[in-house]
């Protein structure tokens, strides 16, 4: 800060402070996702695709049960498609093959969240595949909805 100066800002102000909350999580996404493509061994695919991915950059809230209590992390997806999503997610928040989980996300231009479950059905490195489960007819309709604006380049 300069002395005297009228448009200097203190450090301890709201806005800065905010400011630098939201770029320590940007720094943080590009070391994980750094970090993901570096290290994470190919996986070959047994079972193919049912439906097309869309590239897309989703912040989720997962919540799953890990040592008998309710545990929340943060990801962020890579991509989506009308069945399912990757996503990136924390180290210490390794999820197994088969995991059940609740997403937590919004897409752009629904106001309300998505939250639905789903269940790992691949993991590499810290990419999980997974899949949707039991969607209800609105939910579905969000989610195609979304990847047919992305599909269109929207």
């Amino acid at each position: 800060m300069v002395a005297g100066c009228r448009f200097c800002i203190p450090n301890n102000h709201p806005i800065v402070r905010r400011i630098h909350d939201q770029l320590a999580e940007v720094r943080r996404c590009v070391i994980l996702f750094v970090f993901d493509t570096m290290t994470a061994p190919k996986a070959t695919r047994t079972v193919a695709q049912r439906s097309p991915r869309y590239q897309t950059d989703l912040t989720l809230v997962l919540t799953f049960l890990r040592e008998n209590k309710m545990e929340t992390v943060r990801a962020r997806s890579s991509n989506i498609s009308e069945g399912g999503m990757r996503l990136v997610s924390e180290p210490d928040a390794a999820l197994p093959v088969g995991e059940v989980m609740s997403l937590q996300f919004s897409i752009p231009e629904i106001i309300e969240s998505i939250k639905i479950r789903g269940v790992v059905r691949h993991v590499t490195g810290l990419a999980h595949g997974v899949e949707f489960l039991n969607l209800s007819p609105s939910e579905r309709q969000h989610i195609t909805m979304y990847c047919r604006r992305l599909a269109r380049g929207h």
